[in-house]
């Protein structure tokens, strides 16, 4: 197949159920590291022009520690714990043999112009930024940079055992890849729905005219369908708290914590909690309600 025509066929697509297990395996045979497992919310892409395949790519949650992507971010601690689901990284990208010049970099750009919505769509919440990890030993990195990947720097050259970090004496080339124009300004961010845009503090300042204490006396009324042991929050601030959260802009219930986390102890005590915010026990409690956020009107 002639170079233009084996691009204009090219296309990237989700791993089916059925195509996960021969995917995984060609990526165990083939792949100098192998694969064992993908760790936390995982997406596995394939390649083809027409009916051939020319590349399998894996994305999995980003690594807890690497100190120049957290420094290239500008985050803490604190922030970084909230916000490393906005991150992914890829972690296999197996190119089969072709003659075709800057086919593995014209893959991940296609692959990168579908990854936040696919990450929406499956788990509920975009990606801002891309990361991967080059073993120099081996590579350059060079499809990635041809793929606009920004070089940030080096690991320290450790490698993670179950909860235990070793030296290994090979530092990794770190590349980053924006997947929004303001990502750093996203993911730095003191609150953020999922919907990828941070609510101003005029957004939360409008909390101070919604009739909070009416809408939970209202909501009162309900009958609380839980079984009385192990609850720690009343239906009624819960399910207030959640519904100020969506007006607000959250729209999923890790926004929906995110906002309650941002809130003072005047405010929450408008809700009736007299400590800390119900962050995931509210996600909690509204999973086996059955209750999701919704746009406001829907």
């Amino acid at each position: 197949m002639i170079r233009s025509e084996l691009l204009r066929n090219l296309t990237i697509s989700l791993a089916t159920r059925e195509e996960v297990p021969v995917r995984d395996c060609l990526m165990r045979e083939y792949h100098y590291l192998g694969l064992s497992r993908l760790p936390g919310e995982s997406l596995r892409y394939i390649a083809r022009s027409g009916s051939e395949v020319l590349a399998l790519i894996a994305w999995s949650s980003a690594a807890l520690k690497c100190a120049v992507r957290d420094a290239y971010i500008g985050w803490d601690s604190k922030k970084k714990l909230k916000r490393l689901i906005y991150v992914t990284n890829n972690v296999r990208l197996l190119i089969f043999p072709s003659s075709v010049r800057n086919l593995a970099s014209r893959i991940l750009s296609l692959n990168l112009q579908r990854l936040s919505k696919d990450y929406e769509a499956i788990y509920g919440h975009p990606v801002f930024l891309a990361e991967t990890f080059v073993d120099f030993s081996r590579y350059r990195g060079t499809c990635y940079r041809a793929a606009n990947f920004i070089f940030i720097g080096k690991t320290k050259g450790y490698s993670k055992n179950g909860r235990h970090y070793y030296e290994n004496g090979n530092p990794k080339g770190v590349f980053v890849y924006p997947l929004s124009k303001n990502a750093r300004t996203l993911l730095t961010a003191d609150f953020l729905p999922a919907g990828g845009v941070p609510v101003s503090e005029k957004s939360r300042c409008a909390l101070a005219t919604l009739p909070v204490e009416a809408l939970k006396e209202k909501i009162g009324e309900l009958i609380d369908p839980r079984k009385r042991r192990g609850i720690r929050y009343p239906l009624a601030s819960i399910l207030s708290l959640a519904m100020a959260a969506v007006i607000s802009g959250a729209r999923s219930y890790i926004a929906i914590a995110e906002w309650a986390s941002c809130l003072s102890k005047e405010s929450l005590l408008r809700f009736g909690l007299t400590r800390k915010a119900p962050s995931s026990c509210s996600r909690q409690s509204m999973s086996r309600l059955s209750i999701a956020p919704s746009a406001p009107g829907s």
